[in-house]
């Protein structure tokens, strides 16, 4: 079980059993079997505390963010870290994966110093790198295509941003 305060949880939606991964501030995270109320699988790796966690339609993959500044790709059959995405320069405080597999795997990752980064799934490099929000980013959610998605900062704003021109609409 987590020896720290639990910072986030992702459910898995898409797949044929409900599981769910808890992120927290003792740097790991659990995957957890919704049915029988046990922890399946303890991923650990992160150097920081993990603040960020999702979870696709893929059914072995999740993903994590940490102050650490890094995101991890999990592989969820070998319990590994299959990729560490870095670039962010401050911990990373959210991430939103789109829906696997019937549309293109993108990752969107927000931190602290404001930035938000869009990922290939496919080669794990950035797409795209916003700045976003003169704060932290504290929340983003996509469309299941991932697309089209929303984030939250700090400093009161939201902002829906369009992962085709990479446009911005503040509301």
């Amino acid at each position: 079980l987590h020896s720290d305060l639990i910072k986030c949880c992702s459910f898995d939606k898409l797949t044929p059993y409900i599981r769910v991964v808890s992120g927290s501030w003792d740097k790991t995270l659990l995957l957890w079997d919704i049915e029988t109320h046990v922890a399946t699988m303890h991923l650990k790796g992160h150097t920081g505390r993990v603040s960020a966690c999702c979870l696709s339609g893929e059914p072995n993959l999740c993903a994590s963010g940490s102050l650490d500044n890094t995101c991890r790709i999990w592989d969820l059959r070998s319990g590994e870290a299959a990729a560490v995405l870095e670039g962010h320069k401050a911990g990373i405080t959210t991430c939103s994966l789109s829906v696997y597999p019937t549309h293109e795997p993108l990752l969107w990752t927000g931190s602290r110093d404001g930035e938000l980064r869009v990922w290939d799934m496919r080669t794990m490099q950035p797409r795209e790198v916003l700045h976003a929000h003169y704060d932290s980013v504290l929340s983003t959610s996509l469309t299941q295509d991932g697309r089209t998605g929303a984030s939250i900062g700090l400093n009161d704003d939201v902002r829906i941003w369009k992962a085709r021109e990479f446009g911005e609409d503040d509301i």
